[in-house]
């Protein structure tokens, strides 16, 4: 919720064609990802932001 409404405030990269990433987006994963492992340490992830 800190980024909502302030999209002028960061920066967008291009990791492809038409393919976009923000801050926003890193941040949100990370939770996620966080929430998961805290629920279920043994289990591997794949996430879109995430190096392989």
């Amino acid at each position: 919720m800190e980024y909502w409404g302030k999209r002028e405030t960061y920066a967008v990269q291009e990791k492809g064609r038409n393919d976009f990433v923000t801050i926003v987006d890193r941040r949100a994963e990370e939770a996620i990802v966080r929430l998961i492992h805290g629920r279920f340490p043994d289990h591997a992830v794949i996430a879109e932001e995430s190096p392989p």
